[in-house]
């Protein structure tokens, strides 16, 4: 039951939309830096319901615990870092956030792993 107190303490942080100014608090995480990330994003934004083309990404690092905080015309989805052969890949729900040297794959995976659907190219804007 103490791990789901914090988790409702984050839905109700990105539930008034205060992704960018959010602190994540754990019990047992060591406090950790807070990142904001603007990427300007091609492809199919609209079908995977992206507010925009600009879009402000806020990462939580803590140790080996890593969110991104991305803002959909829905709400803010939490990713989590997962194991990747190169660069940074966080999971929320069916959707993948892929982050490589400043260009991200946002894309619909699969069950199976395999990726299908829309998917959406964004590039960090420096």
């Amino acid at each position: 039951m103490k791990r789901l107190i914090p988790a409702v303490a984050v839905l109700g942080l990105l539930a008034g939309g205060a992704h960018a100014q959010s602190a994540l608090m754990l019990e047992g995480v060591p406090r950790g830096e807070i990142v904001n990330t603007t990427y300007r994003c091609t492809g199919a934004t609209t079908a995977l319901k992206l507010p925009s083309s600009l879009v402000q990404v806020t990462y939580h690092n803590a140790g080996q615990n890593s969110l991104a905080l991305v803002p959909f015309t829905d709400g803010v989805r939490v990713f989590v870092n997962v194991i990747s052969g190169s660069g940074a890949r966080y999971v929320a729900g069916d959707l993948e956030w892929w982050e490589k040297g400043g260009e991200v794959r946002l894309s619909s995976v699969r069950a199976e792993g395999s990726t299908g659907g829309p998917a959406a190219t964004c590039q960090e804007i420096r």
